[in-house]
């Protein structure tokens, strides 16, 4: 009875110790797959943000201005509003 108990314990302990490790490895084998997508995601941010500044570029918008026979936007072609808030107005009608 004695090393019935010892065996017991030990084989508790073998089997602990086992899917302790199995654990381990998991996780390990999860974080691999996640750095590879993080790795991923980088390099997929890195070209959305060179297209996004490719197409902010003076360059890409003078070709596609050409391309599609815009014309240079000359002084006359601007206008100017002005709006008035109401604290002026009832400023201006007050005097």
């Amino acid at each position: 009875m004695k090393y019935f108990f010892i065996v017991i314990m030990m084989s508790i302990f073998i089997i602990t110790y086992v899917w302790q490790n199995i654990e381990i490895m998991k996780m390990k084998m999860e974080y691999r797959k996640l750095t590879g997508v993080e790795r991923e995601l980088t390099e997929k941010n890195d070209r959305v943000r060179y297209n996004l500044e490719s197409l902010r570029s003076f360059r890409y918008m003078n070709s596609f201005a050409e391309k599609n026979r815009l014309k240079h936007i000359s002084p006359e072609d601007i206008a100017t509003v002005n709006i008035e808030s109401r604290e002026k107005k009832k400023e201006d009608e007050d005097k």
